[in-house]
């Protein structure tokens, strides 16, 4: 055999070795498993908090080795890869140090689009042959394609939620997060209460005067456009109104509670302080 051959495999058995020594691979490796299997058999048992490493204790891990494997390309399957980076964070600090920032924002902007519960448009064909006796049916439908939907987006909701918390506070952060509470009631994904989250933690560090003025600047220019926008309509229902099958439709609010009025006065009231 030509020592070329000899060196390929031995680095091939490195590689592999490396793969066994390597805490965040090992890890990786696992967590495929476990959701592939969930996404198999729906009944199996999966984490339901971020626990890995607090199950499996890693030495040497540190908020940027953590942050770099999040960038790791783990599963072609964004659901497995939402798992499995959700479950690393776990290794880490509670919150990424500051020099992280920018590269932590970057991995929660990038994170992996929503599934969108079905909208009207898709429904309505199957709508207009329904007679009053299939009401039932109806929701039973749509009740079955919501509940895919929910499935489908499990872990990217965890992974989004965790990966905003280890954030470190900045402007970018709630912006950020403002702004992934638009994309969830976009895809009629329930996102009331981290909106009320996010504003309330951004009122919080407004308040404790930690908001520059760029921030703030910043913070005006994004709460102005999500205080104008407006989330698609979405059925939760179909009722028969003695003529027809209608919807039900639900048009969730990003201002509910003109909680985004408020933090934009919050936001003004501050700068005029700053600049008085």
């Amino acid at each position: 055999m030509g020592a070329a051959r000899w060196s390929a495999i031995a680095f091939c058995l490195a590689l592999i070795g490396a793969g066994k020594d390597d805490p965040i691979r090992h890890a990786e490796d696992n967590l495929v498993k476990e959701y592939e299997l969930f996404l198999r058999y729906p009944d199996t048992t999966i984490r339901t908090s971020c626990s890995y490493f607090h199950d499996y204790p890693a030495a040497d891990l540190t908020g940027a080795k953590i942050l770099d494997a999040l960038n790791d390309s783990v599963s072609d399957d964004g659901r497995v890869a939402c798992y499995v980076r959700w479950q690393l964070m776990s290794g880490g600090p509670n919150q990424f140090p500051a020099e992280l920032a920018r590269q932590a924002v970057a991995m929660y902007r990038a994170a992996p689009a929503l599934v969108a519960r079905p909208q009207e448009r898709e429904l309505d064909p199957i709508l207009q042959l329904s007679r009053r006796e299939d009401e039932g049916a109806m929701n039973v439908r749509l009740e079955n394609l919501i509940a895919l939907a929910d499935r489908n987006n499990l872990s990217n909701l965890n992974y989004r939620d965790e990966l905003y918390d280890h954030l470190p506070d900045c402007a970018a952060k709630f912006i950020c997060g403002l702004e992934d509470a638009a994309g969830r009631l976009d895809a009629g994904v329930p996102g009331e209460k981290f909106l009320a989250k996010v504003v309330n933690e951004t009122s919080n560090w407004i308040d404790a005067g930690k908001a520059d003025v760029a921030a703030l600047t910043a913070l005006d220019k994004a709460v102005g456009i999500l205080r104008m926008h407006k989330a698609p309509q979405y059925p939760k229902a179909a009722r028969w109104d003695g003529h027809v099958m209608r919807w039900v439709a639900m048009r969730p609010s990003l201002n509910h509670g003109r909680q985004l009025d408020k933090l934009a006065q919050l936001i003004q009231n501050t700068r005029d302080k700053g600049s008085g």
